[in-house]
């Protein structure tokens, strides 16, 4: 089966939704929000979305990387965010062709200082070593994330004093 790695217009939209959808359901009940994010980073100046195409025009994998300008190290630092293969199409060749978009990209864009990506361990990619494979080194690094809804009101200096560490 081939593919083909471009990256992603507006008329993805329905197609991204769907992959997103098959990977990750929607927690938000407004169904357009999901929609609306995925047109922002199709025309984010900071990241790009690439998807892979199969012969008959279906979305079969998609990968999201940003880029965040890094000032203390001269350049800007791409993160993978999102890699998504749909179950069929495992294997096949698909999530490394839109790894090596990812890299061809920031080659292109340059001026990219590190490329990352953060993967759970108890994903089956994980356990096989398929980021090392494609020569992403694994890091001793603390990943800390904000436990609460950030989409709510800021909590006030005094209130984050009470949190517990």
């Amino acid at each position: 089966m081939e593919f083909t790695i471009r990256p992603a217009k507006p008329a993805d939209i329905k197609g991204l939704l769907s992959l997103y959808d098959e990977w990750d359901p929607p927690k938000n009940p407004n169904p357009e929000w999901r929609r609306a994010l995925i047109a922002e980073a199709i025309a984010s100046p900071t990241g790009n979305i690439l998807v892979a195409e199969s012969s008959r025009r279906a979305l079969v994998g998609m990968v999201h990387v940003t880029f965040q300008p890094r000032p203390g190290k001269d350049g800007y630092q791409a993160v993978v965010e999102d890699l998504f293969i749909r179950s069929f199409a495992r294997g096949l060749g698909v999530g490394t062709q839109l790894m090596q978009g990812v890299i061809d990209l920031c080659k292109a864009r340059g001026h990219i200082v590190r490329l990352q990506l953060i993967s759970w361990r108890g994903l089956e990619s994980y356990h096989r070593g398929y980021f090392q494979g494609l020569g992403f080194e694994e890091r001793d690094l603390a990943v800390f994330r904000w436990p609460r809804d950030l989409s709510e009101p800021a909590p006030t200096a005094a209130r984050l004093k009470t949190q517990p560490a």
